[in-house]
């Protein structure tokens, strides 16, 4: 869960969300034989070399995007919008209300019914907002309002499936349109990935 907002989490240091370790088993074979004329000097030689890089061919993964550590969370979530009724910004805009309906099949807001259901959504969020310029709920939203514990299943769920129409249903909606996906999944590609190398090397000393 998302800490209180302004506040540091409350996650231990040796939480381990590292990417697998590399690994690598490198060794090298390498034995001199004498010139068949000159090796009675005993600085002339022939060296004959192997190197076996990954020698086992060990899978080596990292996370999928960049940095060390996956953001997981993302950014914050939007709190309050451009979009003003009666000159109060409002939590939802009516398009954000008509896409989301649009993919669960309630009434757009160009209807009485799509209407009060926007109403009522952020009459939902505004109750719970906090003293602003205008007067009671219409300054910004608690500190903790986005504290709340995710569900199973949050990270592969569409933003769109959450019910906004409950105030749970739209601090889920909310957190999961900025929560990155990439969390915690790894690829086997990059740089760092290394299949199994053989060389053969003959180095000739005078």
């Amino acid at each position: 869960m998302r800490p209180v907002k302004g506040t540091l989490g409350n996650a231990p240091r040796t939480l381990n969300i590292r990417s697998p370790r590399q690994e690598f088993f490198d060794f090298a074979l390498s034995k001199d034989f004498p010139w068949p004329v000159f090796g009675k000097e005993g600085k002339r030689r022939i060296n004959f070399r192997v190197d076996l890089i990954n020698a086992f061919n060990h899978p080596n993964f990292r996370y999928s995007n960049t940095g060390n550590t996956p953001s997981g969370m993302g950014t914050f979530p939007t709190e309050i919008t451009t979009e003003a009724v009666g000159g109060v910004n409002q939590p939802i805009t009516t398009t954000e209300y008509n896409t989301w309906a649009t993919f669960n099949g309630q009434p757009l807001a160009s209807t009485s019914a799509g209407a009060a259901l926007l109403a009522q959504i952020r009459t939902n969020v505004n109750a719970t907002r906090q003293t602003g310029a205008n007067g009671p709920q219409t300054g910004g939203l608690p500190l903790d309002f986005f504290h709340v514990l995710l569900p199973q299943g949050f990270a592969t769920r569409d933003p769109l499936s959450f019910d906004i129409t409950t105030l749970p249903g739209y601090k889920l909606y909310r957190i999961r349109q900025t929560y990155d996906t990439n969390f915690g999944t790894v690829t086997g590609g990059g740089p760092n990935t290394l299949p199994r190398y053989i060389q053969f090397g003959i180095r000739l000393f005078f």
